[in-house]
């Protein structure tokens, strides 16, 4: 559904997933589309790896008990 979104509407799918800085360059970078499109992508692949990672390292302990 983000990957929707970034394709759709690039600052917002970057505000959701990303910080407000990032969102601020990519209304920048989407006057051209493309641009802010692909930075749009890369920020939401960073933030599914991120919170991906994150599960993995929370099962972690509970592997052990």
């Amino acid at each position: 559904m983000l990957s929707i979104i970034a394709v759709a509407c690039p600052p917002l799918a970057v505000w959701i997933a990303g910080s407000a800085a990032e969102a601020a360059l990519n209304m920048g970078l989407s006057l051209l589309y493309f641009p802010g499109a692909a930075h749009a992508l890369a920020v939401v692949a960073r933030y599914r790896t991120e919170r991906r990672n994150q599960q993995l390292l929370d099962a972690i302990p509970n592997y052990y008990k």
